[in-house]
């Protein structure tokens, strides 16, 4: 073997370790998204009912007005069958996946495939009349 050759080799190893380390920190922060809290100022957001916002990995809806955590709605913003980011749309009140066509209800359940389960939903609550918390 000669001095390029075995510079490769350790390049490669470099990148294996750095690859390894990099899917490892991804996982914890993850783990650690799932226990935080997002929270929402109303008087600066979903002003509306149909108003909707996509934080990190939730889809925040406000389904009616009020200042209720019956008013609003959080699911996960992805679709379970590919990935896709989900959108609200107004109109047919249902979360949809433009990329192959799934369809949520407001709640995450599932309506229409090709997504074969429904969206994880996260806990909803309004503080002081003015703040949604959503974890």
């Amino acid at each position: 073997m000669d001095r390029r050759d075995f510079l490769h080799n350790q390049v490669r190893v470099l990148v294996a370790c750095a690859l390894c380390s990099w899917q490892a920190c991804r996982k914890d922060m993850q783990a650690g998204d799932e226990k935080k809290e997002i929270i929402i100022d109303l008087e600066k957001a979903l002003l509306i009912p149909g108003s909707w916002l996509r934080l990190k990995e939730v889809l925040v809806i406000r389904i009616r007005p009020g200042f209720t955590a019956d008013c609003f709605e959080a699911v996960q913003s992805f679709c379970p069958h590919a990935g896709g980011q989900l959108e609200w749309n107004v109109q047919e009140q249902q979360v949809i996946c433009p990329v192959h066509g799934s369809r949520f209800s407001s709640s995450g359940g599932l309506l229409a495939g090709p997504a074969a389960t429904s969206l994880k939903r996260f806990s909803v609550v309004v503080k002081e009349g003015r703040y949604l918390v959503v974890s």
